[in-house]
């Protein structure tokens, strides 16, 4: 069972994620109060039965979340049987709010940094037990650049190893210009052998 605690307030959030997960996961094993808990239903007696056996319990971190008892009794029951083995409690960040203390150990799932679909993604990974790491820097380039100057005029072209040193670099400028309007040199004024064609 999954159990998503989180406040009323939240659900624009967190209601997409919630179905996202039902067409994933099944109804049945995902508890949402709007359609764990009909009406005739007792809310309370609904509420303990969707926290008697959960495996992953999702806590919707938000300003809400945090000022509600009921969502507080939620995650609270989830920590102590966390501690026993019993289930997973894994942290959503909604917004800016500070996680409660006694979670600040827990990695936590980012919504508000990285957005819903990466947060699905990561959710769903939790629960079938994949690694939930998604590249984020595969951009990364050491070598950076920066124009300066009047295109008319003079251009200064500046290339620079921003993280690691780079020991035998290799760039291909194209200008226009004829071989004694350039100048290369390293950083310092040192001359730079280069070959211009």
């Amino acid at each position: 069972m999954i159990f998503l605690s989180h406040n009323h307030a939240d659900k624009p959030v967190v209601e997409p994620i919630a179905i996202r997960l039902r067409a994933i996961f099944g109804e049945n094993q995902v508890f949402y109060d709007s359609w764990s808990i009909q009406p005739g239903d007792g809310i309370i007696a609904k509420m303990n039965e969707g926290l008697t056996s959960p495996k992953f319990v999702f806590f919707f971190v938000s300003a809400n979340s945090l000022k509600s008892d009921m969502v507080k009794l939620e995650w609270q029951n989830a920590l102590y049987k966390s501690t026993k083995g019993e289930c997973k409690i894994i942290p959503v960040r909604v917004d800016g709010s500070q996680m409660p203390a006694v979670l600040l150990q827990n990695l936590y799932i980012d919504l508000f940094a990285n957005g819903v679909e990466t947060a699905i993604v990561q959710m769903v990974n939790v629960i079938q037990g994949n690694n939930t790491f998604t590249p984020q820097h595969m951009g990364f380039s050491n070598l950076t650049y920066k124009v300066s100057g009047d295109p008319q005029k003079s251009v200064d072209i500046v290339i620079s190893a921003s993280h690691l040193m780079e020991p035998n670099p290799d760039f291909l400028l194209l200008v226009t210009n004829s071989q004694d309007e350039l100048k290369l040199e390293l950083n310092g004024g040192q001359p730079h052998r280069g070959w211009v064609q």
